[in-house]
């Protein structure tokens, strides 16, 4: 099954199961798809975060984020404002998790 099928069916574990494959076709796909590099970081992260590794979940949403941002992906760097925000709400940092969710609504 692709990374992309099992993100679609929110199995998590099976995305995780993926991540160094995953990885590597991100560094592999960023200069021609860069889109789709700092999607899989996504995927990655939201496949962390459910499983509750937040420390690794906000590395892979921070790295999404600085993709779109170098893309000038409005749109990215929203949804990885809302991924980052989620993940400083499950750990109870709600002063950043707002200011996350305020950029990402700004957006």
């Amino acid at each position: 099954m692709r990374l992309s099928e099992l993100a679609a069916a929110r199995d998590w574990l099976g995305v995780l199961a993926h991540e160094r494959e995953a990885l590597a076709l991100a560094q592999e796909i960023r200069e021609m798809h860069p889109d789709r590099a700092g999607s899989m970081y996504g995927w990655l992260g939201t496949g962390f975060l459910s499983t509750g590794d937040y420390g690794r979940a906000r590395e892979l949403y921070e790295q999404q984020r600085a993709i779109c941002e170098a893309l000038g992906d409005r749109v990215g760097v929203a949804r990885a404002c809302c991924n980052l925000g989620n993940c400083y709400f499950s750990t109870g940092d709600y002063g950043r998790a707002r200011e996350l969710h305020e950029q990402h609504r700004a957006m």
